[in-house]
This record gives structure tokens, sequence and C-alpha cells, in this order.
């Protein structure tokens, strides 16, 4: 049902009650739990605080399908409108981030960045560039850094010029669908510049704060229309060749931790306990006994050095050295299963181990 009467040009759409069958929709997410689809949403933080090595790394995830911070992701195409980092800033960041994220020259991943552009969203041929950018790509998370850099000449405080601006910015999401990220800046209070209208007009909004002299960062949801506000808390992994940035991710902090723990505890490996983690590296979801068996030859179930090898798998799936992690559920005359954990995982990368990953739908997790 439309209406289109008197002077409106335009129709408008219209639901009913009569048009309703009780049921709520349910709310379509990017990254479950943190951004929904059809979402325009600020992400704002100091300078240095990390938010642009953020966007990348949740971009490059939600390109490649990959789980961003232990959640979901809905694989799609991805566009960032770069308008602040520049050509040679953003080559090396995206180079890191897919050295990250074991994506390998070539490879076709669906992550578009544009080079710096004078992008001016006062000027409406340029939200028209944009949508007809998303629709080509199929693209359905937009990611653009920065806002003071899209508006150009407008004043952030003052609401007769932020308003336009983001009326520009819903028109782009509701035209095409999108989920819209737009990185702003902190004032010297620590809240979002500019006017109040800037929280007003968005559907989300996050606060990017780094803890000074760490690589950790604690991204707090300040607005949510669709869902409870929360927050994460996330580690940035940067891994340097000589001066240069060789590979950066994200994780959430708690495995970031457990990797610090297990890198020292690595100094202190028995060559069985590595021989251990070598071939689970190489056989993932492995029963104990074939474990056992792997890491020494015609061992007899029972004998001393067979039980010496059960009680390095022990050790090894405990604090403080959690390099294994068990794939199946116990139960009785269940054997139990185990491939490596996170920090198993970072350790066998950093020795150069062969490593073969299973995917979920290899865990016997209903067992």
């Amino acid at each position: 049902m439309s209406i289109c009467q008197g002077n409106l040009r335009k129709p408008l759409g219209v639901i009913t009650p009569s048009d309703l069958d009780g049921s709520i929709p349910p709310i379509n997410w990017i990254v479950k739990n943190f951004l929904p689809k059809e979402s325009l949403v600020i992400l704002y933080g100091e300078p240095g605080t990390m938010k642009t090595y953020m966007a990348i790394d949740l971009a490059m995830c939600v390109a490649t399908g990959k789980p961003w911070l232990g959640l979901e992701t809905t694989q799609t195409s991805v566009i960032m409108i770069d308008e602040e980092s520049g050509k040679n800033r953003i080559i090396k960041r995206m180079l890191a981030s897919m050295n990250g994220h074991e994506v390998s020259i070539g490879q076709t991943v669906p992550f578009y960045v544009t080079l710096p552009s004078g992008v001016d969203l006062g000027d409406r041929h340029w939200e028209l560039i944009i949508i007809d950018a998303i629709q080509k790509s199929g693209s359905e998370l937009v990611i653009l850094d920065a806002l003071a850099d899209v508006m150009p000449g407008a004043d952030e405080n003052s609401v007769r010029e932020t308003q336009p601006i983001f009326n520009s910015l819903r028109s782009i999401v509701c035209k095409t669908g999108v989920t819209l990220v737009v990185i702003h800046h902190s004032n010297k209070g620590g809240s979002y510049r500019g006017s109040t209208a800037i929280k007003a007009a968005v559907d989300q909004m996050i606060c990017v704060k780094s803890t000074k002299g760490t690589k950790t960062m604690n991204l707090m949801i300040e607005k949510a229309r669709d869902f409870d506000e929360h927050s994460i808390k996330a580690q940035v992994v940067f891994e340097h060749k000589g001066d240069c940035l060789e590979k950066f991710y994200l994780c959430p902090s708690s495995a970031s931790e457990q990797v610090d723990r297990a890198n020292k505890a690595s100094k202190r490996l028995s060559d069985i306990q590595e021989k251990v983690i070598r071939f689970v590296a190489k056989h993932p979801n492995s029963p104990t006994s074939t474990i056992i068996k792997g890491c020494g030859e015609d061992l007899q179930k029972g004998s001393k050095e067979y039980e010496k090898i059960r009680q390095v798998i022990q050790v090894l799936k405990k604090e403080p050295h959690p390099f294994l992690m068990r794939t199946n559920i116990g139960g009785v005359r269940v054997e139990a299963k185990y491939s490596l954990s996170v920090p198993g995982m970072e350790f066998a990368k950093e020795r150069a181990y062969e490593i073969v990953e299973e995917g979920f739908d290899d865990l016997d997790l209903d067992e």
C-alpha cells in the first residue's frame, strides 16, 4: 500500500496493523551481537587508539567470512572509503592484515578500498557515486574514514551543518541496505567531537579506548537501538620484520593473555611436549591413542612410555600450558580427542610446524 495525495511527489511506504502477523522480525547481523545489518554507526576514539586498524581487521574478517573476535560474521563484500590514511599507508596496513589473516597475494577477497578522492557528502553527486559503488559490488558493509574528511568546510558543532551530512549517510543506508560505519574523532573530554545531533542521527555509537603503553583496546557500545549496550575487550597483535609492519590482527584479550602465557611456557617445553604439539598440528581432532602412537614407535598400551605421553597430553591441555583443547564431549568409554588451542596454534606457527586446520564440521561435538 502507498499514499500519494495532494502535493506529495513521491509515495510514502505504509504499514498498517492489519499487515502485521504478530511475529517480531529478527535482528540480522554483519557481526553477531556487535554490528547489525542496515545500520548507521559511528566509531570514534582519540588519535592512537588503533581504530583504523580495528576497522581494517573487521573488514578483512567480514570479506573472508572468518569470525571476528570470536563472533560470527556474515560473509559479504566490503568497501572502505579512505579519505584520511592515504595510498601508501593503507596499502601497508592492508598487506599486514592479509598476512595476519593468512590471505595470500592474488587471492580473491571482496574487500575494496577507495583512495582519497575528495569525497564531499555536502554534494549529492558523491552520495550517488557511493550508492552506485555499493550496488555494483554487492557490499553490505561500508567503512568511511573519517567523518571530518567528507564534510569539508562544515562545522561539526553546528546542527544546521551536520544534519545534511547525516541525511546523506542515512539515505545511503536506506537505499542500499548496507551497514555504514563512520570513523570519527573524540574531543578533549573523551566524548565524540561535534554536535549532539550526531549521536541522535545514528543507530549505534561505539567508543574505542586503548590502554596507554599496551595494545589492548576496549570497544564500548554507547548507543544501540536494537540490542543491549555492552563492551568487548580486544588485543591488537603486531609483528614486525625489521622496521616494517609485517602482520597484524585482533584477538579477544583473554586469548591474547593465553598466547602470552603460552609463549613464556614454551621456553620450558620438553622434547616430548613439542613432539605432541607437532603431531596434533598436522593431525587435528586426533584421539589420545593416535597421538600417543604418533609420538612413539610400537608403544604398548600401559607401558611406561605410553603412560608418559598420556600424562604429557594432560599437562598440555591445562594451565599454564593450554596448548591443546578437547574437541569432543566426554562420557563413559568415550576416548578424548584433541586439536591445538589458540596459543597452541600460535606456537606451531612460530615453530613453522606443518599445520592442518579442521573446520567446525570435523569436531565431534555431538558425541
